[in-house]
This record gives C-alpha cells, sequence and structure tokens, in this order.
C-alpha cells in the first residue's frame, strides 16, 4: 500500500514490547509517514472519537451506537452463519461465462444486466 493513501492509523491496545520495537524503526520512516501513526494509550476511546464521529462508532469502541453485540459486526470467532457460507450452487454456470484476453494497453467493453 501506498503511504500517502493513509490519512491516519490509530494504533490500540499494543504490548509493551511494541514501543521498543516503534522506537527502533520510526527513524526509517519520513516524518511525514511517522506523524500519520499514532500509538494510543489508556485514553483511546476518547482518542478514537476525535477522529470518528460517536455517533457510527460502538459502545465498546467508545461511541453511542448500539449493536446486538458488544463489537458490533465484528465477529470475534466461533461458529460461521450458515447465511455466509460459501454456496457453488448459486455460481453462474460456467457454459454462461466468457473469457476475455485483453492486451496491454487496450481495452473492453462487458455488458452486464443485474435483475433485482
Amino acid at each position: 500500500m501506498y503511504p500517502d493513501v493513509i490519512h491516519k492509523i490509530l494504533v490500540i491496545n499494543i504490548p509493551t514490547f511494541f514501543r521498543m520495537i516503534w522506537t527502533l524503526i520510526s527513524p526509517c520512516l519520513s516524518k511525514h509517514t511517522q506523524e500519520k501513526i499514532e500509538i494510543l494509550g489508556a485514553d483511546w476511546k476518547q482518542k478514537l472519537k476525535e477522529y470518528i464521529d460517536e455517533d457510527v462508532l460502538y459502545e465498546h469502541w467508545g461511541g453511542i451506537r448500539k449493536a446486538e453485540t458488544p463489537y458490533g459486526h465484528i465477529r470475534l470467532g466461533g461458529e460461521v452463519p450458515e447465511n455466509f457460507r460459501y454456496d457453488p450452487s448459486n455460481d453462474v454456470p460456467a457454459s454462461k461465462l466468457q473469457k476475455l484476453k485483453i492486451p496491454a494497453r487496450t481495452s473492453d467493453f462487458v455488458s452486464v444486466v443485474v435483475e433485482g
């Protein structure tokens, strides 16, 4: 990933040894890149609200948004729900697929009809 694509990286709840690693790595990064990375301390929930509106942050992350679980839609392991599993019967049959070979510096157009 290109460094200038990232606006800000907030590092939350890191082990102590990471700060030592950061001390070694950070001099190798440009000042501009170093300023994009912020290691948050115990006040991370308050700091997070400086960058993200509390209306969209779930309660666990310091916001006011309600969720079915304390972590919002983030699943922390467990059984994968049936409706999230891959079902090969939903695939488009190979007979209806079209293979395209597009040489470099050229383009092609594919028309797609979306039902629903």
